[in-house]
């Protein structure tokens, strides 16, 4: 028996998800910060874990740097339980913000969908996981990658966007933010974000052909 296709490498289908739940309007000004933990960051790292040692005061430094510059901030995160247990000490920090409506930490969403559209729901983002950062581009937000990972500089590699990555351990806050507030006004470019979408679904194509073919004798 001969053996199968050669392995090649496509676009994560996350990149799909536009496509797959439908448009979601954006609201002006709203930075989406996805709260990850650090200890979970620090055990799968391969990479510098940028704000690493800063805690829920990193996130919420960020938070209060993005609303000094006019914008309103969603805590949100990627559903795991150590992520919520910090997202809800960032938020008590900033409970003089959310009540003021400067700042809010909706619920979490129970569904692939609802985490897509409360990404997208942002203007822009500002993520460790890459599946929020995916998500955003999906969508055209603009969005800054914080490292950890060579997969998530990899990912902003491949869309053009490097210089959206931070892969300093010594980051600060208000840097970060400074980079967000500059990628919101540079925007995603609409023809390659075209690209890479269609790239994705090529690359759903490539699968589908293979999982389908009549098996080689």
């Amino acid at each position: 028996m001969q053996g199968g296709p050669a392995p090649v490498v496509v676009p994560d289908p996350g990149l799909l998800a536009a496509d797959c739940y439908g448009p979601v309007e954006a609201a002006p000004g709203l930075v989406g910060l996805c709260v990850t933990d650090f200890g979970i960051l620090g055990h799968h790292a391969d990479s510098v874990v940028a704000g690493q040692g800063g805690g829920p005061a990193f996130y919420a430094g960020i938070a209060r740097a993005l609303i000094a510059g006019g914008c309103r901030v969603r805590l949100f995160t990627n559903g795991a339980a150590e992520d919520r247990a910090l997202r809800d000490l960032v938020a008590a920090d900033l409970a003089e913000e959310i009540a003021a409506g400067r700042a809010e930490g909706p619920a979490d969403p129970q569904r692939p969908a609802g985490l897509a559209a409360q990404v997208a729901e942002c203007a822009t983002v500002i993520a460790h996981r890459l599946h929020a950062c995916i998500i955003a581009y999906s969508y055209r937000r603009p969005v800054v990658g914080l490292g950890w990972d060579s997969k998530l500089e990899s990912f902003f590699a491949a869309v053009g966007q490097p210089e959206a990555f931070v892969g300093s351990a010594s980051v600060t806050p208000e840097g970060i933010a400074s980079l967000a507030l500059a990628v919101a006004e540079r925007g995603i470019d609409p023809q390659a974000h075209a690209v890479h979408t269609q790239a994705a679904w090529a690359g759903i194509d490539r699968l589908l052909a293979c999982a389908t073919a009549p098996a080689a004798r």
